[in-house]
This record gives structure tokens, sequence and C-alpha cells, in this order.
């Protein structure tokens, strides 16, 4: 059997301990994004008086890319290692909604209460 057929079949699913490294590569990956994101911040507001090295931004945008190549691929292996048929294309997405909405609207909710909390303290 081909090696791409191999690596999708439903045969060859691996278990939940052989795709941490992806998800270890994948946390790397965000946490790559942040330090960028930190870094630069500190830039604009002086607490680096020095312009950041190249590699800083690069760091982030090979994060950012990394981190939504290996997402992708674990959907998909999620999806297609499960003993029932792959859902369909709105199936998929009403499970997706279901399951990263709540978490979504739980953080803006908490950024926005923040927010307010901190202008009615007279932060700046």
């Amino acid at each position: 059997m081909p090696l791409v057929s191999r690596l999708f079949s439903r045969d060859a699913a691996l278990d939940r301990d052989q795709i941490a490294p992806l998800q270890l590569l994948r946390g790397l990956a965000a946490s790559g994004v942040v330090v960028e994101h930190l870094l630069e911040r500190y830039v604009r507001r002086g607490a680096i008086t020095h312009d950041l090295p190249d590699f800083t931004t690069r760091l982030g945008q090979t994060g950012v890319a990394t981190f939504f190549a290996i997402s992708g691929f674990i959907m998909v292996y999620i999806a297609l290692r499960e003993d029932r048929p792959p859902p369909s294309g709105w199936s998929f997405l009403r499970n997706r909604f279901l399951r990263v909405a709540p978490l979504y609207y739980l953080t803006t909710l908490m950024i926005v209460a923040f927010g307010w909390l901190a202008q009615a303290m007279g932060a700046r």
C-alpha cells in the first residue's frame, strides 16, 4: 500500500500517545506567535528601545503557518480515524461551532468585562 494511502487509511489509526508530539509542536508554534506579539508590543510602548531582530517576525509567521498546518492535519486525522463515516460538511461545521463558540464568547465577554472594569478604575 502506498505511503499516502497508509497514512490516511482507517486501519492506520494512531493512538493518542503517538499524536502527542504533534500537539507539542502545535503548542510551541502558538507560543512563538505569542512571544512575537509580546515583543512587538514592548517595542511599540518603548520598553525595548531598539528594533527587534528579523528572526522574531519570522518566529511569528512560521508559528502561524505551523499551527494551522498541524491543526488542519489533526482535524482530518480525527475525522478519518473514527469507526463511522466522515461527517457531512454541515455536520462538521455545526459540531465545530458548538465546540469553539462557547469558549470564544466566554473569553470575549471576559475581555470586555475586564476592559470596562479597567476603564472604570481609571486605567488608560
